[in-house]
């Protein structure tokens, strides 16, 4: 067998031949949206490269979008060249995909879904979904009362349409947190139909998708996936009042006392209206969590099989089973091999995001 090589334009360059049973270098990519999960997992990559599992790679920058390609080619050549010292388990390469994101589904994707063709990768792209509720309110309590709460500014005036979606989508939240004011804000708006489609077929290329509220047994599945060691799952929970710190405890009641009740707004029906289209992610997050959860390990790394298919909805507001992730995921091999569909009470969790 012969391996390949991303150059500095992502192009396939030839390399010596695969060597017999050289080992699959592990590759972790995590798109970051923020307020979904991110400092736990920022907090999984830090504890496998102190136990030496991994390498973390902040890219061109701080945890940055841009990729430093040529690490990521060092190590893959050798995992592939027979003439040079082999690991006895060649380290994981770990990414944190959070800053200078704008040109990333035209730029670094594609490189990504490239290296899946390589027998020297083991490449998984990861990402997590959180409630639309949940993830407005602590978005609001990271970026936007901070900035605005002191000009007696509250939620309804700062929320932005459809955050998550337009983050996998478009890249880079508003560094200044202006939220649904400009520069940003006319954007998020006119996020509709076609936009969301788009996000879908972003979501495709993705190895696990999962919702940050199903945070640790997702990435418990992906170390399995990877074949790293189990570390320690925390969760943070940072102190409100400066920007960038800040989410919700495991009880909302106080915030949306605070918040919304004290300040007479209806959140949830503002929440509603706002996030139309991460309802639907959400719903559509749900549904393949679950059935990758339910799949054997190490299904996510067969073969590409077949076109990729799109979420539907059905009668009664339950997601329909066409749940790929990319045009080789677990979602897609796992029901058409056991016909099982989403269990009741996922279905019934995610049909509240599309009625």
């Amino acid at each position: 067998a012969s391996g390949g090589r991303l150059g500095d334009r992502g192009r396939t360059q030839p390399m010596l031949p695969l060597a017999n049973e050289r080992s699959q270098v592990p590759l972790w990519f995590h798109r970051h949206v923020h307020k979904t999960g991110g400092t736990a997992v920022r907090g999984i990559m830090a504890s496998l490269h102190k136990r030496g599992d991994a390498i973390v790679q902040r890219g061109l920058g701080s945890w940055s979008c841009k990729i430093d390609w040529g690490h990521v080619d060092e190590a893959l050549e050798r995992a592939h060249n027979a003439s040079l010292p082999r690991p006895a388990s060649p380290r994981a390469l770990v990414f944190e995909l959070h800053e200078a994101c704008t040109g990333w589904v035209s730029q670094e994707l594609p490189r990504i879904t490239e290296l899946r063709t390589l027998p020297s990768a083991r490449v998984f792209l990861t990402t997590l979904v959180r409630s639309p509720f949940s993830h407005s309110l602590s978005a609001w309590m990271w970026g936007g009362k901070p900035s605005f709460g002191r000009f007696n500014r509250t939620i309804d005036y700062w929320l932005p349409y459809n955050m998550q979606s337009n983050q996998l989508l478009h890249g880079d939240f508003d560094r200044f947190m202006m939220g649904n004011k400009e520069p940003m804000g006319k954007r998020y708006r006119h996020f509709g139909e076609a936009e969301f489609n788009r996000t879908l077929d972003v979501v495709r290329r993705f190895d696990l998708v999962c919702t940050t509220e199903e945070l640790a047994p997702c990435m418990e599945r992906l170390l399995q996936e990877l074949g790293l060691p189990f570390v320690r799952i925390g969760h943070a929970a940072p102190a409100h009042g400066r920007m960038g710190a800040g989410t919700l405890p495991a009880d909302e009641s106080k915030v949306v006392q605070e918040e919304c009740t004290a300040k007479g707004l209806d959140c949830a029906a503002i929440v509603a209206e706002r996030t139309r289209y991460d309802a639907r992610l959400y719903a559509h997050a749900l549904g393949l969590w679950s059935v990758a959860r339910a799949a054997p390990v190490g299904i996510a790394r067969l073969p590409p099989i077949g076109p990729p298919l799109v979420a539907e909805r059905r009668t009664g507001g339950t997601v329909a089973p066409t749940l790929p992730l990319g045009n080789h995921r677990v979602a897609f091999l796992h029901y058409h091999k056991t016909g099982h569909d989403l269990s009741p009470l996922l279905a019934k969790r995610a049909s509240r995001f599309l009625d």
